[in-house]
């Protein structure tokens, strides 16, 4: 650590600094600002020795109270300080993340509190805290949902303030202080919203930037042009997401018109508001041991479940979290017995139960010749759900641009219905759709129950609240927050619950033959060996390795039972207007807001994966 410097005297003698407007006290924290921004790598981790001479330089300082206040570096002195603290924080929540010390959460806690009491308008600290309540990273964060979209909320709503205000500055400043653009460009602009000064000769164009709105335009100078926030982008976003889930939907669309979206979710289908069981649509969305019954036995469900248990060696060896897409591709023969526990759930289980829904349609004699499996677990309350796709051939589509689909998709659901995990929704809408689904069925999982469906509907899963945040619409969204409703005062938060999906596609012909490439992880991939390096393959393999399975308990005792539908499936929205600010975050997407259905569900088919490239870097020694 750096030796600090003895220069400012005693406290009394550093807070008459700040007061006289000390030149020469803005020039040093400014000098150790700058060299923190230049020891940060590309993960944004920079020198925090820098950030603390800058707390211990300033001392104690009064917070900003309003916008309007900051037009001089020592105005602004406070924003440095409140940007210290929460680089700082988001320092040690980095490091907690690694580590899962928990010495560090009482820092990370100090330090969030005191950066938004110095800059209640921090958007981008806002919307960081809102994350970690969401996902409960650190014991001592609020699980209240309502609270955590109004964090989401109000990081939105400081961004676009902030931005404004900003910009304001840059444009009637006199120029008579030559550092202090520099000042409202690094800390209100980048640091606090998340915006950059954009030349159109920067090459490279964000998708989100393709729509911009008049303001933007009108302000955009020859040699280049503010960004918009990618903090309010984000935030707003998310604020639609979560109190779409909440029921607030009038809040929601508040928000929405940010965005270049014309059509969402119907408000009815998330609250699952005028749900009827009619047998003319009904029949064609099956769920088994919703009603009754379980549909696998006890001991082969808790096996499946121990193998894909958050803490289970599966997740870290296949690399779930940095892939994309992939799955496994089975043959299914039914003469043989199960060579391992997932050929024994499947053949012996599932498959029975999907050709009795084909028999319904006079498809009996129809051949299952392999089926596509793959999991999913999501933490309950993290949990944004997943975003609207079609089940495809993804080697096939990528090859040859050609879309087909298995007879049949499923989902068997594991763990996570009882503690609220979020609905599958199924949407009366195929690739070649002309018009939105007039209608969409609704399934509330439930453990142990199995899902069937049409393998060419358009279909995902909404978000999920879990049981700490009942809707009830009519409670009117109260969208003031302070960091002491996002702090709970529970000693320990329970361990968070997870959604954990076991999804299988009926094919009827087998995938891998037209494959040109078969890759250990990707698309209709083979179940890898059994080595050291996956351990999660050995636990399947345990107890069968041709060993006769001849369970009494074969015959599954869940009884079929008619999923509702909901009437209609999507509202449409007003015109877009120039309060546009971007398309929808990427990442966070899952096409509930969307531009121009049905067309823009067959158009992302051929989108490519946000992990393509990774992917193609990873697997270049994995091809088989």
């Amino acid at each position: 650590m750096k030796q600090k410097s003895d220069s400012t005297g005693g406290p009394d003698a550093k807070k008459k600094r700040v007061e006289e407007h000390d030149v020469a006290l803005l020039d040093e924290v400014w000098q150790h600002f700058r060299d923190y921004l230049d020891s940060c790598d590309d993960d944004g981790n920079g020198d925090i020795d820098e950030l603390q001479e800058i707390l211990e330089l300033i001392g104690e300082i009064d917070p900003v109270c309003d916008l309007v206040s900051l037009n001089s570096r020592k105005t602004l002195l406070p924003v440095l300080a409140s940007v210290a603290h929460g680089n700082l924080a988001d320092s040690f929540l980095s490091h907690f993340l690694e580590s899962k010390d928990a010495t560090l959460e009482i820092k990370i806690q100090e330090h969030f509190v005191e950066c938004l009491r110095l800059f209640p308008f921090y958007a981008s600290m806002w919307s960081i805290l809102a994350n970690a309540c969401r996902m409960q990273i650190i014991s001592t964060t609020t699980d209240d949902t309502t609270r955590i979209a109004a964090a989401y909320d109000k990081a939105a709503e400081c961004a676009t303030a902030v931005r404004s205000h900003a910009i304001n500055l840059l444009e009637k400043q006199d120029q008579t202080d030559e550092l202090l653009s520099e000042w409202i460009e690094l800390l209100l602009l980048n640091q606090v919203t998340g915006v950059e000064w954009a030349t159109d000769d920067d090459g490279s164009e964000d998708e989100n930037d393709n729509e911009v709105s008049s303001l933007d335009k009108e302000q955009a100078e020859n040699d280049g042009y503010w960004t918009q926030s990618d903090v309010e982008s984000t935030a707003r976003f998310m604020a639609a997401m979560i109190l779409s889930t909440l029921g607030f939907h009038d809040d929601a669309k508040h928000h929405l018109k940010y965005f270049a979206v014309t059509h969402r979710l119907h408000p009815n289908l998330w609250n699952g508001i005028n749900a009827k069981v009619d047998d003319s649509s009904s029949s064609e969305v099956v769920v088994y041991g919703k009603e009754k019954g379980n549909v696998l036995p006890k001991t082969l469900y808790e096996r499946l479940c121990t193998v894909f248990a958050p803490e289970a060696p599966y997740w870290k060896e296949s690399g779930y979290n940095k892939r994309g897409y992939y799955s496994y591709f089975m043959d299914i023969n039914e003469s043989q017995e199960p060579n391992n526990l997932i050929e024994d759930v499947i053949v012996r289980h599932l498959l029975p139960l999907a050709k009795c829904e084909l028999a319904k349609y006079n498809q009996q004699d129809v051949n299952i010749f392999g089926a596509e499996w793959w999991v999913h677990t999501r933490p309950i309350q993290a949990n944004l759900g997943h975003n609207l796709h079609f089940d495809t051939d993804e080697a096939i589509l990528s090859q040859d641009k050609e879309v087909t689909h298995p007879i049949l998709s499923s989902v068997l659901y594991l763990t996570g219905g009882c503690q609220g995990g979020g609905a599958t929704i199924v949407l009366n809408q195929s690739p070649d759709s002309k018009e939105v689904a007039p209608f969409a069925w609704k399934n509330e999982p439930r453990d142990n129950s199995f899902l069937l469906f049409p393998g060419n509907r358009l279909h995902g899963v909404l978000p999920c609240a879990g049981k700490s945040s009942p809707k009830d619409n009519k409670v009117r969204f109260i969208s003031d927050v302070d960091t002491s409703d996002l702090f709970s005062r529970a000693t320990q938060a329970s361990e968070p619950k997870h959604r954990l999906t076991f999804m299988v596609g009926f094919w009827t012909r087998n995938v891998p033959d037209r494959m040109k490439e078969q890759k250990l992880y990707g698309p209709c991939g083979i179940l890898p060996p059994a080595t050291e390096e996956h351990l999660w393959v050995h636990q399947l393999l345990e107890g069968y390795c041709g060993k006769s399975k001849n369970d009494p308990e074969v015959e599954s005792i869940a009884i079929a039972s008619l999923v509702p539908t909901i009437t209609p499936a999507w509202e449409s929205l007003p015109c877009v207007s120039s309060e546009v600010i971007a398309l929808p975050p990427r990442g966070i997407d899952h096409r509930f807001f969307v531009k121009d259905p049905p067309n823009c569900f067959y158009d992302s088919l051929f989108e490519p994966d946000e992990f393509d490239s990774v992917n193609d870097e990873e697997d270049d020694d994995e091809e088989l």
